[in-house]
């Protein structure tokens, strides 16, 4: 039986995809966990978006709906819908992917289990175009794991840490830090790193969502130049936190540096793969100068340099990159099968 009293808030940001966003909607309301309502946030689409909601909210009084007059921007808009949270917890669902029947109920029950926690997050399943699958923040751990501050910020950064699509947040964590830093891309990234030196939370090893992504680009390893840009920026906010521990600080920022650093370098040799080598230059310099990887830093740009001026070289390296690619794809493709067949029943809604 429905409460009257919604106890979870589910937020959907929402830009020109009414019939993704259909999707989006119908993974909430198919939740086993009534005890909740759903808030979308229209972007000003100025499309059919607002009469697909409409058609939700004529049969369920949990669907509201606000209309944007114009574009605010990503992040702004996923704020809005944070600040206008009234339930004691609240998810944020892009509305390209789905949330599975089983979330909400797996994370409140970790809620009962650990009072304490400002979160709990599952599993998150990434499927690429081409039914590739990955587990860009799943399976890290094997069971239960209840992390309490401020040890939570090397076990984030050892063990990675729930992607936004598979957390559940108590509400007074918007009190307690605030929203997303619009100033950067990689809020969510951004938004992890403040919460987990200072809260408790539960991860759970219970699948959850599953996330789309167009094509393999888009994903956070082969991440934007924007993003990557983000990544310095991430890295001293947390050398200006003086409330995490010294020698945690220390830790973590020494490691933040090796993962982000890594993650950069293996852009700079994708997109000068993409013949993108102006930008691959300005990666082999944030690698030098931020990083203090000069090796590598130098490294990139003789490969910049040479593939720029010598184009056998370059179609050497294409069809080197290629050929790893496609020998990759194939030691993944029946398991990548197997698990889309599992899945692809939450993706017909």
């Amino acid at each position: 039986m429905q409460e009257s009293k919604p106890i979870i808030t589910a937020i959907i940001p929402t830009y020109r995809r009414p019939q993704l966003l259909r999707r989006a909607i119908r993974s909430v309301l198919n939740q086993t966990y009534p005890h909740l309502k759903v808030l979308v946030c229209d972007n000003a689409s100025n499309d059919e978006t607002a009469d697909v909601v409409a058609e939700f909210m004529l049969f369920d009084q949990r669907v509201s709906y606000h209309c944007h007059a114009e574009n605010i921007g990503m992040v702004p808009n996923f704020n809005f819908g944070m600040s206008h949270v009234d339930t004691p917890y609240f998810s944020v669902l892009s509305d390209d992917d789905v949330i599975l029947p089983n979330f909400y109920a797996d994370a409140m029950r970790n809620f009962e289990k650990y009072p304490n926690a400002i979160m709990a997050g599952g599993v998150t399943v990434e499927i690429i175009t081409g039914e590739r699958i990955s587990y860009p923040a799943a399976y890290y751990w094997d069971k239960e794991l209840y992390v309490e501050a401020p040890n939570g910020f090397l076990e984030q950064i050892n063990r990675y840490f729930p992607i936004l699509t598979s957390i559940v947040f108590r509400q007074r964590i918007i009190a307690e830090i605030g929203l997303f830093d619009v100033n950067l891309v990689a809020s969510d990234l951004d938004y992890a790193l403040r919460i987990s030196p200072h809260f408790s939370y539960v991860m759970f090893p219970n699948l959850c969502a599953i996330l789309l992504t167009q094509n393999q680009s888009a994903s956070v390893l082969s991440a934007s130049p924007i993003i990557l840009r983000d990544f310095p920026k991430l890295i001293q906010k947390v050398a200006k936190d003086e409330i995490i521990p010294s020698d945690i600080r220390k830790l973590g920022i020494e490691r933040l540096k090796k993962g982000y650093g890594s993650i950069t370098f293996r852009f700079g040799v994708v997109i000068t793969v993409k013949g993108k080598f102006g930008e691959a230059l300005e990666i082999a310099n944030l690698l030098g100068q931020f990083y203090e990887y000069r090796w590598k830093a130098l490294g990139l740009r003789l490969l910049v340099k040479s593939s720029q001026y010598f184009k056998p070289l370059h179609q050497a390296v294409v069809w080197i990159y290629q050929f790893w690619k496609t020998r990759k794809n194939r030691r993944t493709a029946t398991f990548d099968a197997q698990e889309y067949e599992k899945l692809a029943k939450y993706l017909e809604l």
